[in-house]
């Protein structure tokens, strides 16, 4: 990966800090239909002035692991985006 690509995996069961209690977990899942698309905000902060004008390469995904599936009910795996090319403007 280069100093313009920039790939966020996110997950339900990595926290850095503020952990919710297990027990909330199962009241935001969310069911997404098959062939249905969501959105996932995101903001990078970062990069530096010297890019500012030039392309960045964007990728985000999502996964679960095995063991968190098994404790909700939900699916495990991994799902990517297609890379999306940007121009840095801020």
């Amino acid at each position: 990966m280069g100093k313009t690509d920039y790939t966020e995996v996110l997950r339900p069961d990595f926290w850095k800090s503020d952990r919710p209690r297990a027990e909330e977990f199962p009241k935001h899942i969310v069911a997404i239909e098959p062939g249905k698309r969501i959105s996932i905000p995101l903001k990078i902060r970062y990069y530096d002035e010297i890019l500012r004008g030039h392309p960045l390469t964007i990728s985000v995904g999502y996964e679960t692991e095995p063991t968190f599936a098994k404790r909700y009910g939900t699916w495990s795996g991994s799902i990517r985006s297609k890379p999306v090319m940007v121009n840095v403007i801020e």
